[in-house]
């Protein structure tokens, strides 16, 4: 599916249980909603640089397999990737304009590796008990962080069974 030149925002369930497995997204996007490609057959997908904000649950059980996360993303909502088994890459471009990473974002993917950008300084968020911003990736054995966290939850790695090191920044 190509999306039509001058799409700003790709709506709520807009994908949600559809069988389509690639959609081109035009420059003029600047939101992925809520929900977007939940429970899709998506497989690949290419976020341009015009996108700001990934939606909650966005891509939520889908069968997505990698994802570039643009520079420009500022917000990725609670449970984006979450259950997403076949998500087995994920990469930060350069100069990540992200600051925080909350509630079960990554949860039940199948990251081998991560590779955080140094403009994150929030992983789970701390108003809430439980964030499990990585639960149960249990094949994520590497995590490295390119900048200095403030804040981490406790519960952000919870189930990572295969992360043998602290994932954790010396200071």
């Amino acid at each position: 599916v190509i999306l039509p030149e001058g799409t700003t925002k790709i709506e709520a369930n807009a994908f949600r249980f559809s069988k389509v497995t690639s959609v081109v997204i035009p420059s003029t996007v600047t939101e992925i909603g809520n929900s977007a490609f939940r429970d899709s057959s998506i497989t690949s997908i290419v976020i341009p640089a015009s996108v700001t904000t990934i939606g909650d649950h966005a891509f939520r059980d889908s069968s997505i397999t990698s994802i570039v996360i643009p520079a420009s993303v500022t917000t990725i909502g609670s449970f984006a990737f979450c259950d997403s088994e076949n998500l087995a890459s994920i990469t930060f471009e350069d100069g990540s304009q992200l600051v925080e990473l909350g509630t079960y974002v990554f949860a039940g993917t199948a990251i081998q590796s991560i590779e955080l950008p140094a403009g994150i300084v929030r992983l789970g968020s701390t108003n809430y008990a439980a964030s499990y911003t990585f639960k149960d990736c249990k094949q994520l054995s590497s995590v490295t962080f390119l900048g200095e966290l403030v804040a981490i939850n406790p519960s952000a790695f919870k189930g990572c069974t295969a992360l043998k090191a602290s994932p954790f920044p010396k200071r």
